[in-house]
């Protein structure tokens, strides 16, 4: 009964603040929070005979067709499957063959009793002309009676791909790639005999050697190009043993970890690479030679215990050369009153008043005083000016982070060349996620710009495809504990502070993926989130008429990306829900 009253009462305050039309929305909305299932996507989905003959009359027009070889995954003395030979025959596509051809421009990998879409030649043929390497959705089946269980991908996601193969088994590149790349001894280890290989008895162990060899590929080829394309649709069923060997999961693991270490090592990257059993997937922990400077930045108004979390999860940190800034905006005499306690020196700084002193573990502390209102953007802006590091942490004072070694771990993350944001995963106080990576797009109707990904999942669990607890590359992280390099905030000039108080960590990581650098979540690095302590809730008609205003400018902003949907987020996902549900 009170969980009902709790909706009234929600929907009443939505009603007005956001009037009957987004009202109305809003409901409908909540009908499609649950998603659909797979057999529902198929349906909607599903190709109709006229619009597959279309296809093959479209293919024949064309004055140059590419030209497949289809490498199959199998036994020398084993047969093609029926099942995979007929869908080949099946194909609205028709220039292929299975042997080597001189012809061959692409090469598209199977295993054996893998079935491939009809349209699955002619969509990658399309899609082949600016990339070096195309891979696309897939699902399982285990048995024939039971529901296949479907994966659609993110596009191209480096630190996805580095704990697991997401690519799979099925994928296709370009014959001129290969050759200009210097792979054709790794394809020959693929499509040929192969020492290792063949020394191999355990059949469950020569399937994981042949993943492991087509991972490898993989690495090899992403170390070479970023021409990577990806096609959101389930272009090839895959037949899964469900009794597989557990010995196959160990041996695929401890080698998949040694390829990405390899991988690493090639590229030029310190880490260390450790299996996740239970992921069934690496995880890669990155190392700096040198402590460089870190400056925490803070911006706080009252709420001294919850600051006083925050602080002692920075004192409790093994890292040893960071300050903490913390941003004083309009608190009450008690928090000043703090603040003489844990930063005694008081001084005048460019006309702005400061307090200055030591934590433990030799921790510089600096207060610096903003007597303007409440704006999230020109409040860390203002507290980097104080800030002395070669990377900044912005953190919410209502943040305590877990264990020691979560700046060392940002560090190691955010010191890559190709990352300029690393974002952590926050639990709310009854350990259920709060943020686990942001995706634009999500919301509904007009407050559909970014929602944070898995709210509410229990924190011992994973989410889709284990995507909760997996490094991976995103378009945002949230702001309540992020760290950036000082290069690149400077290259995009900070924080917009027309966004004053929503979306305006969104903004920032687009301006940074803009200037071509990777936004990097890892969840290996947590914290709880004690979330809305300091600003309150966005519970008034001037609230929701600002919070509007930011949606607008955003919008105006980052059109195209709203337009044309978050590369990390599958379009065949629901726009509504922040689970991975699938949308119609």
């Amino acid at each position: 009964m009170k969980d009902i009253v709790s909706k009234v009462i929600r929907g009443l305050h939505f009603l007005r603040c956001y009037g009957v039309k987004d009202f109305l929305i809003r409901l409908r909305e909540k009908g499609e929070e649950q998603g659909i299932t797979y057999d529902e996507w198929k349906k909607l989905h599903s190709l109709t005979e006229k619009q597959l003959q279309e296809q093959k009359k479209a293919a024949e027009s064309w004055a140059d067709k590419p030209f497949f070889r289809i490498v199959i995954g199998k036994e020398p003395e084993e047969e093609i499957s029926p099942a995979t030979l007929n869908s080949l025959k099946n194909q609205t596509y028709d220039h292929w063959s299975i042997e080597e051809n001189k012809r061959a421009a692409m090469i598209l990998f199977l295993n054996n009793g893998d079935v491939l879409a009809e349209q699955a030649l002619y969509r990658i043929a399309c899609s082949s002309d600016e990339k070096d390497l195309i891979y696309y959705d897939d699902d399982k089946v285990t048995d024939v009676k039971e529901e296949a269980v479907p994966f659609f991908k993110p596009d191209y996601n480096l630190d996805l791909l580095r704990t697991e193969n997401y690519f799979g088994t099925s994928f296709v590149v370009k014959c001129e790639f290969i050759e200009k790349a210097g792979l054709q001894e790794k394809l020959c280890n693929i499509t040929g005999k192969n020492r290792i290989y063949e020394e191999i008895q355990n059949r469950t162990q020569k399937a994981a050697e042949r993943e492991i060899q087509l991972y490898e590929f993989i690495l090899c080829c992403i170390e070479h190009t970023e021409r990577i394309g990806h096609i959101s649709d389930i272009l090839v069923h895959h037949m899964e043993n469900k009794n597989m060997d557990p010995i196959y999961w160990d041996y695929y693991l401890q080698r998949q970890c040694e390829l990405v270490e390899q991988h690493l090592q090639r590229m030029g990257e310190k880490a260390k690479v450790t299996v996740e059993n239970q992921l069934q997937a690496c995880s890669v922990q990155y190392y700096v030679t040198e402590h460089e400077r870190v400056s925490i930045i803070i911006p706080n108004k009252d709420e001294i215990e919850v600051l006083q979390k925050c602080l002692d999860g920075i004192k409790k940190t093994n890292y040893d050369n960071c300050e903490i800034i913390i941003v004083e905006n309009n608190s009450c005499k008690d928090t000043f009153s703090f603040y003489h306690r844990i930063a005694p020196e008081e001084e005048m700084v460019h006309g702005v008043q400061t307090f200055q002193g030591k934590l433990s573990h030799n921790i510089d502390i600096k207060v610096v005083v903003w007597e303007n209102e409440f704006n999230y953007s020109k409040l860390n802006n203002f507290g980097v000016q104080f800030a002395t590091g070669k990377y900044y942490i912005f953190l919410n004072n209502d943040v305590e982070m877990i264990g020691t070694d979560w700046i060392l771990r940002l560090s190691g993350d955010c010191h890559r060349n190709k990352v300029g944001v690393a974002g952590v995963k926050l639990y709310y106080p009854d350990d259920t996620v709060q943020h686990a990576g942001i995706v634009i797009g999500i919301g509904g109707s007009k407050r559909g710009i970014a929602a944070n990904m898995f709210q509410g999942l229990p924190r011992e669990e994973h989410g889709y495809q284990n995507r909760a607890s997996l490094q991976a590359d995103y378009s945002a992280v949230t702001a309540a504990c992020m760290m950036v390099k000082k290069d690149v905030f400077d290259a995009v000039d900070g924080f917009t502070e027309k966004l004053q108080v929503a979306f305006n960590d969104v903004d920032f990581c687009l301006k940074v993926r803009k200037q071509g650098y990777l936004v990097m979540y890892d969840p290996k690095i947590e914290g709880y989130h004690y979330e809305s302590k300091s600003r309150g809730a966005e519970n008034t008609p001037e609230k929701v008429h600002r919070f509007q205003g930011e949606i607008d400018t955003f919008r105006v902003f980052w059109k195209d990306i709203l337009k044309d949907g978050d590369p990390y987020y599958n379009r065949n996902f629901s726009l509504v829900s922040n689970q991975y549900l699938l949308g119609k």
